[in-house]
């Protein structure tokens, strides 16, 4: 595997292999989205997706980071936000959504409305910004496309990304990371965590 990452020809790939797993994604979940908008009983089919979804979504050390949690961020929530319902649907923690395309932002705003933890959900259209508004929050939830974007060549390193959030933070505040391992960072970016105790 270290052979593979390591090739010269495969690293010069890699950015472009990013953007095309990120809009595969993002494709994959507009389409899931929408055809759970048109089923009958659709927040019946929901609560089914969650109950299904939530043994990866909530593991043990998410679980661990989240206890004695109030306020989470979940970055890059998709316009089908699994993790946001799951994380106020199974905890009692409220949760703010970060979304930067717009029909995703959308399509998650009709998806959050069928969810019964619907009140504990806020939504944000916007790119999250590693700034003071982070403070408040006690965990930050990271997608593992964290800095990948899609439709313009502005790509934001993961590292610098993640640290900066994990910077923001309050002293207490935790910084949750989906990051890929073995053959899976062909698809996904990696971030180095090194040097940087708030980082889960």
């Amino acid at each position: 595997i270290s052979a593979v990452l390591s090739d010269p020809e495969i690293s010069a790939l890699m950015p472009a292999m990013y953007k095309i797993r990120a809009a595969y994604e993002l494709d994959k979940e507009v389409v899931a989205a929408e055809q759970l908008l048109k089923e009958e009983g659709a927040s019946q089919a929901l609560a089914s997706i969650l109950d299904h979804q939530s043994y990866w979504i909530l593991t043990e050390p998410v679980l661990k980071a989240l206890s004695g949690a109030t306020r989470v961020a979940v970055i890059g929530s998709g316009p089908l936000p699994l993790t946001a319902l799951a994380v106020a649907e199974k905890t009692s923690c409220s949760v703010t959504c970060y979304e930067r395309d717009q029909h995703a932002f959308d399509l998650g705003n009709k998806i959050i409305e069928l969810s019964s933890a619907q009140d504990r959900i806020e939504t944000r259209c916007e790119t999250a910004l590693a700034g003071p508004q982070m403070a408040s929050f006690d965990v930050i939830l990271c997608a593992v496309l964290l800095g990948v974007s899609v439709d313009d060549e502005n790509h934001h390193e993961k590292s610098a990304v993640l640290h900066g959030f994990a910077h923001a933070i309050g002293p207490k505040g935790k910084v949750i990371l989906r990051d890929p391992y073995r053959l899976g960072v062909l698809f996904y970016p990696s971030a180095n965590v090194e040097g940087s105790a708030q980082l889960q």
